[in-house]
């Protein structure tokens, strides 16, 4: 786990700290303590560092310039911690005159390593379990015992995606350390225990649980934690995927795929929420198993072939209303008001669609057929890597 502004709080060398100003940056990564002897700091930092600064004066220092904060925010530094002699309480972090600096630096450093360390068995252990050749790595319990790893009997896999829509690799960034502050704070204790792993703009958690119940209380509190981040950051595309709780860890190979598809699927797909459960993909989990795809894209073309090229051809929207519509169970309210569309649109669109498809829309088989028609459709688009409108 990294080490977040936050945690300084919990340290013994800075129960007498107080926090002046800049409470949204707790969240912020800290890379190393770095004590201040200079200005101005670019020369010496590189990004992360917890800043400290010992003065008599804060008006005789560098600390009152503007500069020096906007300096700050161009290195991105994580914090800074000033030690005062005359107890002006700047905007900052504010330790006494007289801490031992040796002993504060000491503790912050000692506690990035252990984080570090710990980052690095959980990502050891995870590659082992999920990525090495079946039967070549040991057991579960084996591997987990060599990292010191904690393990319970039931588990479950959800895999964070992020896709910043202006292709900005500092927004992923900032998104991946947001998540893996949000999972750690979460209190896993409570649940079992939760490893984390980064890959390919994904944050991959595994979470071991004492029970299927503890499970199940696990996974609401990480979609809570996950719609307060995406109500807050609507520039960037965010996701959450579960797998099933298993029971034995021999399925954990398993729980990866099953997150990792209901990623893929809401990446190129358009869901009502984007927050997916292994177990709501429906017939999609059944597609995945099959090798050859062309007797479903014939299947398609039969049923909805039809709406598909008027979509094309007029730059219509009509396959994602006739979605909507059997959603919401064929009501029309339900439906115009999911759309976004005025009641009489909405017929006037399944009007067409009834010509097109020369069907009776009343008929609960011929409803059935075309809902999977447009889950087959969506599969189709997302192997072939066509994104979402």
């Amino acid at each position: 786990m990294a080490v977040y502004v936050s945690d300084l709080l919990r340290l013994k060398n800075f129960s007498e700290t107080k926090l002046i100003a800049g409470r949204q940056g707790l969240g912020n990564h800290i890379s190393w303590p770095y004590v201040c002897v200079s200005f101005p700091i670019s020369p010496w930092i590189r990004g992360g560092e917890l800043l400290f600064v010992a003065v008599e004066h804060v008006e005789e220092t560098d600390l009152t310039n503007s500069v020096f904060w906007q300096e700050c925010r161009d290195m991105q530094v994580a914090a800074v911690v000033a030690l005062l002699k005359d107890g002006n309480e700047d905007k900052l972090f504010v330790m006494p005159w007289d801490v031992s600096l040796v002993s504060v630096t000491q503790e912050v450093t000692y506690l990035i390593v252990d984080r570090n360390t710990a980052d690095e068995k959980s990502r050891h252990f995870l590659e082992n379990l999920l990525f090495s050749p079946t039967g070549q790595s040991g057991s579960v319990e084996e591997i987990a015992q060599f990292y010191g790893i904690t393990v319970f009997p039931v588990h479950f896999i959800c895999i964070f995606g992020v896709h910043a829509q202006a292709q900005n690799t500092e927004i992923d960034r900032v998104m991946m350390q947001v998540l893996r502050h949000a999972v750690n704070d979460l209190n896993p204790s409570c649940w079992g225990s939760f490893l984390t792993m980064e890959y390919a703009n994904n944050l991959l958690v595994l979470v071991f649980n004492r029970t299927e119940e503890e499970a199940k209380e696990a996974k609401e509190a990480i979609a809570d934690v996950f719609r307060s981040i995406s109500s807050r950051y609507l520039d960037t595309e965010l996701y959450l995927g579960f797998s099933r709780i298993h029971k034995s860890h021999d399925e954990i190979k398993m729980s990866y795929n099953e997150a990792m598809k209901t990623i893929f699927m809401l990446r190129f797909n358009h869901y009502p929420s984007n927050i997916l459960h292994y177990r709501n993909l429906g017939i999609v989990k059944l597609l995945f198993e099959l090798n050859d795809t062309r007797e479903l894209e014939a299947y398609c073309e039969e049923n909805i072939g039809c709406i598909i090229e008027y979509d094309k051809k007029y730059s219509t929207d009509l396959l994602m209303t006739l979605k909507g519509y059997l959603m919401n169970g064929q009501n029309l309210v339900k439906t115009s008001s999911a759309l976004y569309i005025h009641r009489n649109t909405l017929v006037y669109r399944l009007s067409i669609m009834k010509k097109l498809l020369g069907h009776n829309m009343d008929d609960a088989v011929t409803m059935l057929e075309l809902f999977n028609c447009i889950l087959i459709y969506e599969f189709l688009q997302s192997i072939n890597h066509e994104p979402k409108n």
